[in-house]
């Protein structure tokens, strides 16, 4: 299993929840968790009073400058190469129906829900590890699919142009050995202790960490390649 893993989105439902389950059952993993600022608003979140060894939260730029952070692994991870990125392409974009998107509405969301990942890809893939045990997963939602309501117009657009975006990244590393996959959710999720989701009240919600654990069956540990890997409800259960 991989030594060194990076998420993207450390301080969200999604990706504390990876964290809290990587902590909890794989001590022997490095989990390299970056913040904007403030890394007590994480370790808050987690529920921890300290920072374990094998939690490192650099603060930095890291989503408009990757760069920074390839520069903080190749410092601070002996020999400078990761196992595995986990990347939660974005929460929620603005709630906007299509007689409400403007160019830059659009431009903004795009940036925000791809041009990211692809920043993302192109910077860390150089010090992925080609071993099939390696890999970069995009965390997608499900709202691509399909536009469960008016004001999830902007939503739909932003996530249907990521699932492209983790195709192509796909193409491109064809003849590597790590695999690239999507974990792509389709299910509300919420913080374990929560009866519910703020953002979709009233709608049934899964626990996080429940998330968590099919991610790492389905996907970090298992032989999944190229693969777009869908959760429902049915499988929180």
């Amino acid at each position: 299993m991989a030594s060194t893993i990076i998420i993207y989105g450390a301080t969200g439902v999604v990706g504390s929840g990876i964290i809290k389950v990587f902590l909890q059952n794989y001590p022997q993993i490095k989990i390299v968790a970056p913040v904007r600022n403030d890394p007590s608003r994480l370790l808050k979140t987690l529920d921890l009073i300290s920072t374990p060894e094998n939690l490192l939260i650099p603060e930095l730029p890291y989503l408009d400058e990757p760069e920074k952070l390839v520069q903080w692994v190749t410092q601070n991870i002996p020999g400078g190469k990761i196992d595995h990125v986990v990347f939660i392409a974005g929460g929620l974009v603005g709630q906007y129906s299509v007689n409400e998107i403007t160019e830059s509405i659009l431009i903004d969301a795009i940036k925000y829900k791809v041009s990211n990942t692809i920043s993302a890809y192109n910077a860390l893939e150089p010090l992925l590890k080609n071993e099939e045990t390696s890999g970069f997963t995009v965390v997608t939602g499900a709202a691509g699919t399909k536009c469960f309501y008016p004001a999830m117009g902007l939503l739909t657009i932003a996530n249907a142009s990521q699932f492209g975006v983790v195709q192509a990244i796909i193409s491109q590393s064809s003849g590597k050995k790590y695999r690239v996959n999507e974990f792509r959710i389709a299910s509300v999720i919420k913080h374990d202790a929560d009866e519910e989701n703020p953002r979709f009240k009233g709608f049934k919600a899964a626990n996080t960490t429940t998330l968590a654990n099919v991610f790492i069956s389905k996907v970090f540990s298992s032989n999944a390649s190229g693969e777009i890997v869908v959760v429902t409800g049915d499988d929180l259960n």
